[in-house]
């Protein structure tokens, strides 16, 4: 079993709805098996994020939504891409946990990666940004980082790299998979 700050973080699983601005019907087992809702296989696993430090690994599948579609009751099905089926389109795992030999943090290692950027007329060294204002208003998993010696931080980039830490709690471990902070499940 893979151990993570304390105990296994086996798998983490997230439902995306992805129907670019339309309502969605969500429909209970019953009347899935009722109207020919059924999930597509799985995909394969991505390759793991990182070769070390803790990584994700990710896997996605589509529904199928057939729904009575004709107006006189005869039972004609079309598809519907509106509708969704139960479940979770999306499943992340954790890899590749065992420790980096290298010690260097990883969100400071992707904001170094800025320094040879030429910002405000001048080259700057990036560290990570990662305090957390009262409303939340911070993505954890974007890629925040502030000038060294300087007191602003900018956003370089809309999410850190897969299987890069957003919570700093041992007891609650958390990692970045598709921009989204998501919590590790115990075993």
């Amino acid at each position: 079993m893979r151990q993570r700050f304390g105990f296994s973080c086996l798998l983490l699983t997230v439902t995306l709805l992805m129907l670019q601005g339309q309502a969605a019907v969500i429909r209970s087992s019953e009347q899935q098996a009722e109207i020919g809702l059924y999930w597509g296989p799985w995909s394969a696993w991505t390759n793991c994020s990182r070769p070390c430090g803790g990584g994700v690994e990710k896997r996605t599948r589509t529904s199928t939504c057939l729904v009575d579609d004709s107006s006189d009751g005869e039972g004609s099905l079309a598809q519907k891409n509106d509708v969704l089926c139960p479940g979770n389109s999306r499943e992340y795992r954790s890899c590749n946990i065992q420790p980096c030999k290298d010690s260097t943090d990883f969100r400071e290692l992707q904001c170094s990666l800025f320094n040879s950027e030429v910002y405000l007329g001048k080259h700057l060294d990036w560290l990570p940004y990662t305090h957390h204002d009262n409303n939340n208003t911070i993505n954890p998993c974007a890629l925040n980082c502030y000038p060294d010696g300087e007191d602003f931080y900018r956003t370089l980039s809309e999410s850190v790299i897969d299987g890069t830490p957003c919570s700093d709690n041992p007891l609650n471990p958390a990692v970045c998979a598709d921009g989204n902070c998501l919590v590790c499940r115990s075993a």
